[in-house]
């Protein structure tokens, strides 16, 4: 898991407008709650174990999605970092806001996939993975806490649901993260084929015997093979017999050279051969 975590760190982009975006549902999410606390007109499910523990958790929710807001315009931490500082604040308060609302087997337990399968986009397959195991065991930890101390229904069945869908989700993820990679590895292997057989195909022309030259409908030369240059005695810009004409005239700019460096050197005998044709005309 370590290798697949650093192989996602090292491939994935700083995903800046998807960690806004994020953190855009979880203002809108912590007003939710803070609407749902101060007017008590919300789902029943909410603070029905613990009113006063909810409205604290939906108030310190908000005010953390504000500080997390706050973070995101100065820009004083990192991508990574600031990701998984909001990976841990979302799971610590969806924790205690679950505890306060009738435990696992409550709706807030859905909140909780939810924030797994953000963080697993924004940090990949492998976080993913551990935020899932974290999550469990922090569910696992309220049960047993609100069993034992509380003495509120036992839901450790719920609980290993929710544990089951958290995996289930981290595995989707890492499921369609590794088919993004393969199709980018194939891609990638498939251009760098191109290039090559392009490059050959220039490489063997280039050492033909026979004279190529490749020039648009007006009669500017794209392309002239070293046979072509040969036929038409073309050497260097001193071997025009016209050297009153302009430089910007002659000018040709190479289509395959940015596929092609190795094409750049005959730059300047395709510009003797578009001023030669010039003076033809």
């Amino acid at each position: 898991m370590n290798r697949l975590t650093q192989s996602s760190a090292a491939k994935e982009p700083d995903n800046w407008r998807g960690i806004r975006l994020v953190n855009a549902y979880r203002v809108f999410l912590a007003f939710a709650l803070v609407a749902a606390a101060i007017s008590g007109r919300g789902p029943q499910v909410f603070g029905q174990q613990d009113s006063y523990l909810f409205a604290f958790d939906a108030w310190g929710y908000l005010v953390l999605a504000m500080g997390f807001e706050f973070l995101l315009e100065l820009h004083v931490l990192p991508f990574r970092p600031q990701a998984h500082l909001h990976a841990l604040g979302d799971l610590i308060v969806l924790v205690l806001v679950m505890h306060a609302s009738g435990g696992p087997g409550g709706g807030i337990a859905l909140l909780m996939i939810v924030s797994v399968g953000l963080t697993a986009v924004l940090l990949g397959a492998g976080a993913a993975m551990g935020y899932a195991a974290l999550a469990t065991l922090m569910v696992l930890g309220e049960t047993i806490y609100a069993t034992w101390v509380d003495h509120f229904e036992r839901q450790f069945a719920a609980a290993g649901f929710l544990g089951f869908a958290l995996f289930v989700v981290a595995m989707l993820v890492a499921t369609f993260e590794q088919r993004v990679r393969r199709g980018e590895r194939i891609t990638q292997r498939r251009e760098r084929e191109v290039n090559y057989l392009s490059t050959l195909a220039v490489q063997i022309i280039e050492q033909s015997s026979n004279g190529v030259l490749i020039s648009e409908p007006m009669g500017q030369v794209d392309y002239i093979n070293s046979a072509a240059r040969n036929l038409l005695a073309v050497r260097r810009q001193g071997d025009l017999a016209d050297k009153s004409v302009d430089e910007e005239s002659i000018f040709t700019s190479l289509r395959l050279q940015d596929a092609h460096p190795d094409l750049a050197a005959a730059q300047s005998q395709v510009e003797a051969a578009n001023a030669q044709i010039g003076v033809a005309q």
